[in-house]
C-alpha cells in the first residue's frame, strides 16, 4: 500500500494492530513508514535494540535508545509481528 506521497504504508488492518497497542499511535507509524517498514511481515524480521537504534539515527535523537518506556514500546511491536507471523505460519 502506498501514500498519496509515494511511501509504502501500512494497510488499514496492520495499522489497526499497531495502534491497538499501548502507546503506539500515528507518530510511531510514520517514522517506522519512513525507514521504509510497512508491514507486519518486515518488522517480524527485526529486534528490538537494532530498529530502536535506526529510529534514533534517523530522528538524530538518542531518546529512543535512552528510553525504556520507548524500547518498551518497540519490543512490544517486534512481538506483535513475530506472533503475527507464527499465526500465518499455521
Amino acid at each position: 500500500m502506498h501514500s498519496a506521497a509515494g511511501l509504502s504504508v501500512f494497510c488499514e488492518e496492520e495499522r489497526r494492530q499497531l495502534c491497538a497497542l499501548p502507546g503506539v499511535g500515528a507518530g510511531i507509524l510514520r517514522r517506522l513508514e519512513a525507514l521504509g517498514l510497512s508491514s507486519l511481515q518486515q518488522l517480524g524480521t527485526l529486534d528490538a535494540h537494532g530498529l530502536t537504534h535506526r529510529l534514533a539515527l534517523a530522528n538524530c535523537s538518542d531518546c529512543w535508545t535512552r528510553s525504556s518506556v520507548a524500547q518498551q514500546r518497540i519490543a512490544a511491536i517486534i512481538a506483535l509481528a513475530q506472533a503475527t507471523q507464527r499465526r500465518n505460519a499455521r
